[in-house]
């Protein structure tokens, strides 16, 4: 049995984990890279080389490694923003691999909730590719209110990902999320059941 993957990608803020969401509905198996890249960071390899290259500021209380401390170092140097990204790397790609592999054959479909999906080799097929994106001023103005941050900070996190646009043109479709809640869930809603409709589901 093929079980189709749909991957949902996208800048920060652009309504990905919405729309991921709504195409999964009831009847995918959703994955999302970022938690599964928390995940990650727990690891203890992973988390000696983090603490080798940013120092101990970037644990909590009880030791962990504090995510938002970390962005506010990498986001603001792009440099030390790529440095992780690259040394995650292999680490994220391992744990997406081995968990989307052990489910094929066993749910109707998968959708991989993905920002930095056109940076990874993965190592089983993808069948289809929905972007998200907004302007940067409503993604600014999402990130105050969702993670209730400066609008200085917000900016510099929307910013660090710019270079990440000219791979996001790459999609198969992409979803516009500037409008209403309820128009972007419709839309997300048609494009999953015309993909399931085409692939024979």
């Amino acid at each position: 049995m093929n079980t189709p993957v749909i991957v949902v990608t996208g800048p920060i803020a652009s309504g990905k984990t919405t729309v991921a969401g709504v195409i999964a509905d009831d009847a995918g198996f959703l994955l999302d890279a970022d938690t599964m890249a928390n995940e990650v960071l727990e690891e203890e390899e992973v988390k000696k080389k983090i603490l080798r290259e940013f120092g101990g500021s970037v644990l909590t209380v009880s030791g962990s490694i504090s995510r938002r401390k970390l962005g506010d170092i990498v986001f603001s140097y792009p440099e030390k923003l790529e440095s992780l990204n690259n040394f995650l790397y292999p680490y994220v790609k391992k744990r997406i691999d081995e968990e989307v592999l052990s489910i094929l054959g066993r749910v109707r479909y998968i959708v991989l909730d993905a920002v930095l999906f056109f940076q990874y080799n993965f190592g089983f097929e993808v069948n289809f590719v929905v972007v998200t994106k907004a302007v940067e001023s409503v993604r600014i103005e999402r990130l105050t209110k969702r993670d209730g941050i400066e609008i200085g900070k917000a900016e510099k996190i929307v910013m660090a990902q710019r270079p990440l646009y000219a791979d996001w043109e790459k999609g198969d479709v992409t979803i516009n999320t500037d409008c209403n809640m309820e128009e972007m869930k419709s839309i997300a809603e048609k494009i999953r059941n015309d993909f399931l409709n085409s692939n024979g589901d």
